[in-house]
């Protein structure tokens, strides 16, 4: 194969290529699951009962979530997405429910914050995103959480009838 599509670098023969249909096609189908493995999240994981979030600083931020590992190459573009129903930070006005992006023993990021304003309790639904190109290697995504002070709940149920749905990170190609 002697040229390329210009957006999704498809393969294709030209007329000078000698006629081998069985080795065009192939090629095509590899660079087609190339390309449509963007469309799918590359890992996911979920939780499904509510986590009572005690730590109160970065280095010892409780993990609520953690993903498969999985290996990349380096140049690959990912978008890491956690939601939960809702998060809630201790009732007391200036409490927080902090949300990072981890990767292994690695804060990527502060991903998302729920502050209370007032001496009451507080529920708001709880979502972060974070885009990012890891390097080359193997790499396991996890969601962290800790609170200013007091006690902050991060809320998950099962999804089935009247529950809560499930909290969840999703790795997929950016």
């Amino acid at each position: 194969m002697s040229a390329t599509t210009p957006i999704f670098a498809l393969p294709y023969p030209v007329p000078a290529d000698p006629a081998d249909v069985p080795a065009d096609i192939q090629a095509l189908a590899n660079r087609l699951e190339t390309v449509l493995g963007g469309l799918s999240g590359l890992t996911y994981a979920e939780f499904t009962s509510a986590a009572t979030v005690t730590p109160t600083t970065d280095a010892t931020a409780q993990t609520l979530v953690t993903c498969p590992a999985i290996t990349l190459d380096g140049s690959t573009a990912v978008l890491l997405e956690f939601f939960a129903y809702a998060g809630q930070p201790a009732g007391a006005v200036g409490a927080s429910l902090i949300l990072s992006f981890w990767d292994g023993s690695t804060q990527l990021a502060r991903a998302a914050v729920i502050q209370n304003n007032v001496a009451a309790p507080l529920l708001l639904p709880l979502t972060g995103k974070r885009r990012l190109t890891p390097s080359a290697g193997s790499h396991t995504f996890s969601a962290r959480a800790h609170v200013s002070g007091g006690n902050g709940v991060v809320f998950a149920g099962t999804g089935s009838g009247v529950a809560q749905v499930p909290a969840f990170l999703r790795v997929s190609r950016a």
